[in-house]
């Protein structure tokens, strides 16, 4: 059943007039069945005539939509009324709202299509339109109608016959010409149409047919305005250029507009939801419809462009710095960025800004890529809402959407999966993160499971790198236990990566544990990585073909360390095939008895590791190496106990010689494990690393990818260290920066350690680099925080109380900042009592650290002026949740470092004459708008010609 949605909109003119159009009771889906008809029956004259007046009805129909659309909800929504209320009940003056939208709508269309039944056009027509299929009829209906009586040349190239009448022959040669703009017109839509480009090329050999006549007939103003200032660039015009790729980006921003409001529809919800449900599932189809408007209007000649809007951006801040407007320059880059936070080449553009004297605070957005960025990221938060947490619909006959027999895991979460919680206490795993994305009823065979959340991507690459470097075995990686053991003397790496293993695996127990209800053992564990699998066999997750033999009893878990999207799924064949994409941190388990198969997947694809475990009810099959393996990481946890007990006072007296002084004390911070030091970093080591958070930062790193999480009057940018260390590979920043960046931290988490005289070794849980930036500077009397009041381990709830349960970081145990700068009004750092009011403040100052318990209430004042910049770390004493990019941090900058040693060696050697080495080429290649070679001392345009 179909149910039409609140379409909205509103016409203030008659668009039929202004078009020149006769309104109709025909519409384009019923003409365009009409052509196709005469089409088949060879009526070409009368198939062109059909096709011409579809695409008419059909442009017309469009804009009549967006026009409707548009100026209703803008004459409607902006009525001052009474607020909406969150009450369902409440909700009225909202709802009267779209009711007069609708209304509206309706009264504009009837005015503008009087005539015009309202009812869908099949999605098949809608796509054949939208993929401009009506043009490849027309070309075909065309030629066929010409007629022309050919004469061969030897050339085989017919031409007009000499006795025919003139205005014949004219007419016949104009029906060639629009057949050959027709079929180019179609094949703008997509360039890889093999059969159209040889209906091109057999088009040309008509000798009235020129060059001009391949014409896009549907050419987006957008798109025509981009390739004419992309030539102007090309040519040097740099003002002209500049002008129309302004008009490009205007032209953009208003087609996709009216792409997100053609998206507004009708919705068959095949079913007869609740009236709630009904609202939400229509919006979501919408905004679904809208998350596509960027990437359908990203064509170019024919072919998808990939980042076609940001790139607008780049010839824009390449024009403006051509022409020496460096603000509009600047403005355009940050606009850039905050489309592409990670680019580096418009990173290294933006440092370059900064070296040249303009602050980083100055260096933002323009109002309407923050805008387009911000609904973007709007539509697309709410989308992963739904992919990971929507409930999905269950049928009258009580099965679940047919969709779901794919196991599509990321936009399923049963109701039931509340009750499978309780019944087996698996709650409690909710701390590490875990969540059960299907359970047997929806994977129909008792003792199955997917849960999501074991580890993160950080520990499924630490995994994988340690499996690399074992030899390949038919056809195959794998690492033990034992093997880990092994070679832990070889390298730090396997010792953090036998705490991994077995951190896994005991999760995994514990999990299917409480799950079954009653004691299992650990048969086998192992990590196996395979590059391609042809599907010869029934592969098993073990990584050999399934056997007939199959221990009783038994259990099988396998936790995905790779993310394949398109291939190499773990899949159930019976009683029907459920296929289980692979992603990193996703465990499935099944009886052993009940195998899970692994399909095909080939080189082009990544690795693919899984994490492989066995468990059964049998104590005498217990894995000996795994018990041994967990005695031996506890003595040697007690050993490092000892030793740091012994070395307290060393560290101390250590930072004390190295200028760290403590400032404040637990009696004058008034709460206990609370202190202030000083000396933490001089001065030129907070501008490096202010420097660093700039040039290499992103909007919203670490808040989601929101550029103001808290304050709408401040902007954050981020970096963490993942972040830092694939800049320093590409080259982008400094490596002595994101080396102090490192050392900074670990000197801080010393100090914390070592001073609160904590009994358990402290280890990372997340490490960040961030500075706010006051939006408007002329705002002074702000009353909003810059971070509301919070703890940083648990919920803080309005009596005062705090929740120490998820989705609160519940193992964090202590907290930290070294604050970078003071140079800004506004900003103090502040402890709180329960109900939110201040209980001190303080002043951030270059080099300062806080450390506190992460149950403290804490927050910050707004900044009002300036940039604040600081080095946050959050810290654990669970080993389980140590932050693995520190050490593997420290193993890509040694390796950097090598290589960096060893160019330099060679370069040394062979000679080569300093003074040449940052010299621009002998081709200019900082004027040339496609260049790709770098020059610190001027801008880049980042891409070849689109």
């Amino acid at each position: 059943m179909a149910i039409r949605g609140l379409i909205l909109g509103f016409c203030l003119v008659n668009i039929a007039q202004i078009l020149a159009i006769e309104p109709s009771s025909d519409t384009y889906d019923l003409i365009y069945s009409r052509a196709r008809e005469a089409y088949s029956s060879q009526g070409w004259v009368d198939c062109v005539k059909h096709i011409k007046d579809a695409l008419k009805d059909y442009k017309f129909y469009r804009s009549t939509l967006i026009s409707c659309r548009r100026e209703c909800r803008g004459k409607v929504m902006n009525e001052n009324e009474t607020s909406v209320s969150p009450d369902l009940e409440n909700m009225i003056p909202f709802f009267f709202k779209i009711i007069k939208v609708s209304n509206c709508v309706r009264m504009c269309k009837q005015k503008n299509m009087p005539n015009r039944p309202d009812v869908s056009v099949h999605f098949d027509i809608e796509d054949d339109f939208e993929m401009r299929m009506p043009y490849d009829y027309l070309q075909f209906c065309h030629y066929k109608a010409t007629k022309i009586n050919y004469y061969t040349t030897p050339t085989l190239q017919p031409y007009c016959p000499t006795h025919q009448m003139k205005e014949t022959c004219t007419y016949k040669r104009d029906n060639v010409k629009e057949a050959v703009a027709a079929a180019y017109t179609y094949l703008m839509a997509d360039a890889k149409q093999d059969t159209t480009v040889q209906n091109l090329m057999f088009y040309q050999q008509f000798p009235e047919v020129d060059t001009s006549d391949f014409v896009d007939l549907e050419r987006r103003p957008y798109q025509a305005a981009f390739i004419e200032g992309q030539e102007n660039q090309r040519n040097g015009e740099w003002k002209e250029g500049v002008k129309l790729i302004e008009e490009a980006i205007n032209e953009f921003i208003k087609e996709e507009e009216e792409c997100r409001i053609l998206c507004e529809g009708p919705y068959d919800h095949e079913s007869f939801p609740e009236f709630i449900n009904a609202i939400s599932e229509h919006f979501i189809s919408v905004l679904k419809c809208q998350n596509k408007c960027e990437g359908k209007l990203s064509i170019l000649h024919g072919e998808k462009v990939k980042d076609f809007f940001p790139e607008l951006y780049n010839y824009l801040q390449f024009g403006y710095y051509k022409l020496n407007d460096i603000p509009n320059a600047v403005k355009a880059t940050a606009s850039y960025l905050v489309l592409k936070p990670d680019d580096p080449t418009m990173l290294d553009n933006k440092q370059i800004y900064i070296k040249s004297g303009i602050t980083p605070e100055n260096i933002i957005p323009r109002p309407e890529a923050l805008k387009y960025f911000t609904r973007r990221k709007q539509i697309k938060n709410i989308l992963q809402y739904v992919t990971e947490k929507y409930v999905v619909a269950i049928d009258d006959e009580g099965e679940i959407d047919d969709s779901l027999k794919s196991i599509d895991l990321d936009s399923m979460e049963p109701l039931n999966h509340k009750r499978l919680n309780e019944n087996h206490y698996l709650h409690i795993f909710e701390k590490y993160g875990l969540k059960i994305m299907a359970e047997p009823n929806d994977l129909f065979e008792p003792y199955r499971l997917v849960v999501d959340g074991f580890v993160g991507d950080e520990q499924c690459q630490e995994m994988i790198n340690l499996v690399t470097l074992q030899k390949t075995v038919d056809g195959m990686k794998t690492l033990t236990v034992p093997e880990t053991v092994e070679k832990m003397n070889v390298s730090e790496d396997y010792n953090v990566g036998l705490r991994l293993l077995l951190r896994m695996s005991g999760i995994a127990k514990q999990f299917i544990q409480k799950y079954l209800n009653h004691n299992i053992y650990h048969y086998s564990t192992k990590v196996i990585c395979k590059d391609k699998w042809n599907g010869h066999c029934f592969l098993t997750e073990s990584g050999k073909c399934l056997s007939e033999f199959v221990p009783e009893g038994s259990f099988q878990s396998i936790t995905h360390l790779s993310s394949i999207p398109k291939a190499g799924g773990s899949y159930f064949a019976k009683p029907e095939e459920i296929i289980i994409r692979p992603r990193c941190g996703r465990m499935v388990l099944f009886r052993s008895t009940d195998p899970l198969g692994v399909k095909p997947f080939n080189e082009s694809e990544m690795e693919r590791c899984v994490l492989w475990n066995v468990f059964g009810n049998d104590p005498m099959q217990n894995e000996i190496d795994h018990l041994d393996a967990l005695i031996l990481l506890r003595n040697m946890d007690q050993q490092i106990m000892l030793n740091t007990s012994e070395s307290r006072s060393q560290v101390l007296n250590d930072l004390l010689n190295q200028g760290v002084e403590v400032v404040s004390t637990e009696k004058e911070m008034l709460g206990k494990e609370r202190f202030i030091a000083d000396g933490l970093a001089s001065k030129a080591e907070c501008e490096t690393l202010i420097d660093l958070a700039n040039a290499g930062g992103s909007l919203g790193d670490g808040y989601d990818r929101e550029a103001s999480p808290h304050s709408a009057n401040e902007y954050f940018v981020g970096l963490s260290i993942p972040g830092a260390i694939e800049l320093v590979k590409e080259g982008t920043v400094s490596f002595d920066a994101v080396s102090l960046f490192l050392k900074l931290a670990e000197k801080g988490r010393l100090l914390v350690e070592k001073y609160l005289n904590l009994t358990k070794p402290l280890y990372f849980d997340f490490t960040h680099l961030v500075c706010r930036t006051a939006v408007d500077e002329d705002e002074l009397d702000r009353s909003d925080l810059s971070h509301p009041i919070h703890a940083d381990n648990c919920l803080l709830q309005p009596d005062g109380t705090c929740l120490k349960e998820v989705p609160a970081y519940i193992q964090r145990d202590y907290s930290a900042i070294i604050y970078l700068n003071g140079e800004f009004t506004g900003g103090e750092f502040i402890f709180a009592y329960p109900n939110k009011s201040e209980q001190l403040s303080m002043k951030p100052k270059c080099g300062r650290l806080v450390g506190f318990n992460a149950a403290d209430y804490h927050g910050v004042k707004a900044v009002i002026k300036g940039q604040r910049c600081c080095l946050a770390m959050w810290y654990t004493q669970d080993p389980d949740f140590k932050e693995l990019a520190h050490s593997q941090a420290h193993k890509i900058l040694k390796q950097v470092k090598k290589e960096r040693q060893e160019s330099e060696k060679s370069s040394s050697d062979s000679g080569d004459n300093d003074s040449e080495k940052d010299q621009p080429n002998s081709s200019d290649s900082s004027t040339d708008i496609s260049s790709k070679e770098k020059n610190t001392d001027s801008i880049s345009n980042k891409n070849e010609e689109l």
